[in-house]
């Protein structure tokens, strides 16, 4: 196998190290991780394979070689970035130790150093800092990104994944909770590769069709044409919003669920009004302190006010978007009072009026279910909650037949 250098000049960069102190001749650059990564990759057959300690197949014909001509690839790179106005990519041979592989490279500092290798003129520390960023993303936040970004940034993400980052103890002392439930989650966008799809669509305009096993098939089909809207990150789940063309309508999708994805050419992607599909709303809220300075921080709402009543309490008014229901022509308010209902009773529902309604509906079934065990009444409220709370009047009359 023939070997092509240039293959090489990215992992030699890497390699050297920077400041005078952590100077390296050419032996200590071929043993460095990243040069050996590159070797497995282009040229496996000059690694050892013995269970000596070396790394390299010394004893090659080809070693030779390939050592004298990465000794001349260092050479070309320090003259490289000699040209520069401010000289950069430095060399010396210290006297004692002048010879065949005993010269020795070093950058002039760090800033030049991550500037070549496409950093930008930026300190280590700062360097140090976005690989913690590529690492966060890649463990909590990968799916929410389309998988196209995700390979964009392929390359940095993998460069995160190192041992000598100072930041590296500081991942055991933060956690990344939405639900305050800590959990072990594979990158969704591996599991689903349909995904990719879905995103492509999406950035694209243009129309699919799908399967699709819904709680709602009264209303929902099961193959199902879509002109994707949106991508929604919602209580812990990622749900694609869009148009249905089969019912003429819009409604919002777990996204591993969709099945068999197929581009559909033949129909005429339709876009969305998004102000006849969402709404502002007034809110006022009383609650306990701790709950509004909380909304406050996170962001809840719009023109937010907050005045205080003494006490420890106080009471915040604003504007609330809340979309419009896929089953008709009111707002769903279920991810809002799903929100707000984890504030318990330290919090309560002054106005909107659809919000309040929701909440004092889901009270007096709580109530139903915790002051009387009988386990039919349970049942019977357990298997409503989802059609109350989505307005299905066919099954809710289902339900009322069966336990009337």
């Amino acid at each position: 196998m023939s070997i092509k250098y240039k293959h090489y000049t990215d992992a030699l960069m890497k390699s050297v190290r920077s400041g005078k102190s952590a100077a390296r001749s050419v032996a200590e650059i071929l043993a460095d991780e990243n040069m050996l990564q590159c070797v497995a990759e282009y040229n496996p057959e000059l690694l050892s394979t013995s269970d000596s300690d070396r790394l390299y197949a010394t004893e090659s014909k080809i070693y030779g070689t390939f050592f004298r001509n990465i000794t001349r690839k260092l050479n070309e790179l320090v003259i490289t970035y000699q040209d520069a106005e401010s000289p950069s990519f430095l060399k010396i041979i210290n006297n004692a130790e002048r010879g065949f592989g005993k010269a020795r490279f070093y950058w002039a500092n760090d800033e030049v150093r991550n500037e070549a290798l496409g950093y930008g003129s930026v300190s280590n520390t700062r360097v140090e800092a976005r690989i913690f960023a590529f690492r966060f993303i890649n463990a909590y936040l990968r799916d929410c990104f389309p998988p196209s970004l995700i390979e964009e940034l392929k390359n940095d993400i993998e460069e995160s994944d190192v041992d000598d980052n100072q930041f590296k103890e500081l991942e055991n002392k933060l956690r990344f909770w939405p639900t305050f439930i800590q959990g072990e989650k594979q990158p969704a966008v591996e599991n689903h590769p349909h995904w990719r799809d879905v995103f492509d669509a999406l950035i694209n305009n243009r129309v699919f069709s799908a399967t699709y096993d819904s709680m709602h098939k009264s209303v929902v089909p099961e193959c199902v044409t879509l002109s994707p809207q949106r991508i929604q990150y919602i209580n812990h789940d990622i749900k694609l919003f869009a148009f249905v063309h089969e019912i003429n309508t819009y409604y919002s999708f777990q996204l591993d669920r969709l099945k068999n994805i197929q581009q559909a050419t033949n129909v005429k992607y339709r876009s969305i009004n998004w102000d006849q599909f969402e709404k502002h709303y007034d809110f006022e809220f009383r609650g306990a302190d701790w709950a509004v300075n909380h909304l406050c921080k996170i962001g809840f709402g719009e023109h937010i006010k907050v005045t205080s009543n003494g006490g420890g309490t106080s009471k915040v008014t604003g504007k609330v978007l809340i979309p419009n229901h896929f089953n008709k022509q009111a707002p769903d308010v279920f991810d809002c009072v799903n929100f707000l209902s984890s504030f318990g009773d330290s919090l309560q529902v002054l106005k909107p009026d659809i919000v309040r309604a929701e909440f004092k509906r889901r009270a007096e079934a709580m109530i139903s279910l915790y002051e009387n065990d009988d386990i039919e009444r349970s049942i019977q409220t357990l298997l409503e909650s989802a059609h109350q709370q989505t307005s299905n009047n066919l099954m809710l009359g289902v339900y009322k037949k069966r336990y009337s």
